[in-house]
């Protein structure tokens, strides 16, 4: 018996009206959307297996009659016995040698979200089931050592169906490449399947790429996971975010490599160097501009946070800098963490970089939910601190262009006074002009020098760092894209300044 081949939650008894697979090598795997009965319980009291039969009840009690029920083949004729027809409920009697039970819907026998009015307490376990024994067929493909399962996988993302799991809408190719996974699990040929998979992520087909993105977010530990994250590593930004279409999937109905790399970042694995390099990813692309918006299901916020909640907190300013919708899901994924530490952290931190409307979230922190919390105080008051400090600021550090654009003029901006080499001849200084808060973007007059010579005037406009401006990495940051404005030799803003800088006087400004 192979170790991990055990139904979900102790295995479950289902109506009859739902499927109980014939296969004992088909399981309930935990990522398989389709519900199944278990067919491998046994009872930890009388250690019998445990029989059961679709549509039949008892016009008595049935535990008055386990004896005969147990050795009976076929219920139906038993003279205490009635059957019935399917409904909106349908019936499935189940029995052990010293208990019985009916079904009408579905039940776990160890259901995390235990009711104790309307959840039996029953002796049954799933038993665990044999992996299958190969070559197998399935709706009429053989499937063996030697079968090319890259085949398998674009057949499948075809339409081929290994089986039908009398799954409804969520009957489809994602759905049945996982089910397969899950069925061949123990075998070579789950490591070769998935890893088939995974070489296959490097077709442009979307329909082959959603399958395949949706294995192994579900089964983020199969092998070729590998493949996936050094596709993320290598892709640009705009690729590892674009969903691909699996309409058989719970909404949202496609699924992205980041996807796959959050799903790797929180399943319960100790960390190891392929948890670190996705988890690097994810950190990446949190403080990265992407043309695509990047969304984020509710549990994926919250589950990223429980496992990556202190990076998350200490780098919130930069997160949500990036991404100005993120906030609220940000903090709200930091009131799962342990304690009130690291929403503290990372609602101070957003006050204190001013990248979120104060008013927002003094409105958010007195929804219910949020009132007589501790860190809801602490937040307050750092609200109020900064609003006082804004104040007393405000009038001195903003001023007016020609074209009515507000940006604001500071000293905590840092200049290039000493020249910077481009190539051998030419070298770059520049000087802080302005900053538009609106936009997050700074602007900067460049000095382009020839031979020790001034040559030109350029503006520069550069996207607001990503580091913390008390950071070393703050102005690095800006010296890089000041550099490659520098080296093109021609402005990339049509934005001339305001005019304080006398020595770049705008009529000498470069195109």
């Amino acid at each position: 018996m192979t170790g991990d081949r055990f139904c979900g939650d102790g295995g479950s008894v289902i109506g009859g009206g739902s499927r109980v697979p014939t296969d004992p090598a088909e399981y309930q795997h935990p990522a398989v959307y389709a519900g199944i009965g278990c067919n491998r319980l046994r009872c930890r009291q009388c250690e019998s297996w445990v029989r059961q039969q679709p549509l039949v009840v008892c016009e008595g009690d049935a535990r008055n009659h386990l004896a005969e029920l147990y050795a009976a083949e076929d219920w139906g004729t038993l003279p205490y016995m009635k059957r019935t027809t399917p409904g909106r409920t349908s019936d499935r009697l189940y029995v052990c040698r010293c208990t019985a039970w009916l079904e009408t819907v579905g039940h776990s026998m160890e259901d995390p979200d235990f009711d104790p009015l309307t959840d039996p307490v029953l002796p049954w376990r799933c038993a665990g089931h044999p992996a299958p024994a190969l070559p197998v067929e399935l709706n009429g493909l053989q499937i063996g050592s030697c079968t090319d399962l890259r085949d398998v996988v674009r057949r499948i993302a075809d339409g081929w169906a290994p089986i039908d799991l009398q799954n409804g809408e969520r009957e489809g190719p994602a759905v049945w490449l996982v089910w397969l996974y899950a069925y061949l699990l123990g075998l070579p040929e789950a490591d070769r399947l998935s890893e088939a998979a995974a070489e296959l992520l490097q077709e442009t087909d979307p329909r082959l790429r959603g399958v395949v993105l949706f294995l192994f977010e579900s089964v983020p530990g199969a092998a070729g996971i590998e493949r996936v994250i050094q596709f993320a590593e290598e892709a640009a930004p705009d690729e590892v975010v674009r969903g691909y279409p699996v309409p058989e999937a719970t909404a949202p109905h496609c699924r992205r490599v980041l996807d796959v790399l959050i799903a790797r970042v929180i399943q319960r694995f100790e960390p190891d160097p392929l948890h670190e390099r996705a988890r690097d990813v994810v950190r990446r692309l949190l403080t990265q501009r992407t043309s695509e918006k990047i969304e984020m299901r509710w549990e994926q916020i919250r589950d990223l946070a429980r496992r990556d909640g202190e990076w998350l907190a200490r780098n919130a300013a930069d997160v949500v800098r990036v991404h100005q919708y993120f906030w609220k899901s940000l903090l709200r994924g930091l009131l799962f963490t342990p304690g009130e530490a690291l929403v503290t952290v990372g609602g101070v931190s957003l006050i204190r970089a001013r990248v979120i409307d104060l008013a927002e979230l003094r409105k958010w922190l007195k929804e219910p939910q949020n009132k007589a919390q501790a860190w809801v105080k602490v937040l307050a008051a750092a609200i109020a601190r900064a609003e006082a400090h804004g104040a007393g600021d405000r009038g001195a550090d903003r001023k007016k262009t020609k074209k009515g654009v507000l940006r604001t003029v500071s000293p905590d901006f840092p200049d290039f006074p000493e020249p910077r080499a481009i190539d051998a001849r030419r070298s770059w200084t520049a000087r802080f002009d302005s900053y538009d808060q609106r936009n997050e973007d700074f602007y900067y007059a460049i000095e382009l020098q020839e031979a020790g010579r001034r040559a030109a005037l350029i503006m520069a406009k550069v996207a607001s760092p990503l580091s913390d401006r008390s950071t070393p990495a703050f102005v690095d940051e800006i010296a890089r894209d000041l550099a490659r404005v520098a080296a093109g030799g021609k402005s990339n803003t049509a934005y001339r300044g305001p005019g304080e800088l006398a020595r770049f006087r705008r009529d000498e400004l470069t195109d």
